[in-house]
């Protein structure tokens, strides 16, 4: 009986030992998710600041009357596919953001990458209060064509 319960117990130890060993392995690969995702913001931040920043300016938060804000902006935070083909396509049409009406024109940002508009976008949404959206380089190249 001992010997049954020693060799159970020696089978639950190896068991049990393996499991602990992959732990650090996920979670080394959890910090090289946010490391890349960090990179990725660092890289949409330098792309906003040369293609986006001088109409809603470095803060996000636009020019009142002319540019609308990204900084808290329930029409971005409302949906990322529009916000993708705003950035693919521009805007001409008249919209509310925040409870303001803004009727100017975005010209369409279509030479930017897949990668550069995912990370220009996952840039703005991690910032200025927004909803921490990940936008990936599939989630543009998907409506790329549409």
């Amino acid at each position: 009986m001992k010997k049954s319960i020693l060799v159970i117990s020696a089978v639950a130890l190896v068991f049990f030992g393996f499991k602990a060993a992959e732990e650090p392995v996920n979670s080394s690969v959890n910090e090289n998710s946010v490391a890349i995702l960090k990179q990725d913001i660092a890289k949409g931040k330098e792309t906003y600041n040369k293609v986006c920043g001088a109409c809603h300016q470095a803060t996000g938060l636009g020019l009142k009357g002319a540019f609308p804000p990204l900084a808290g902006s329930d029409y971005l935070n409302k949906d990322a596919n529009r916000a993708i083909t705003t950035v693919l396509k521009g805007l001409n049409t008249e919209i509310t953001v925040n409870g303001v009406k803004y009727k100017s024109v975005m010209p369409p940002q279509a030479t930017l990458t897949d990668v550069e508009i995912s990370n220009v976008l996952t840039y703005v949404y991690s910032s200025w209060g927004n909803s921490k959206k990940k936008v990936t380089p599939a989630m543009v190249k998907a409506l790329r064509g549409k």
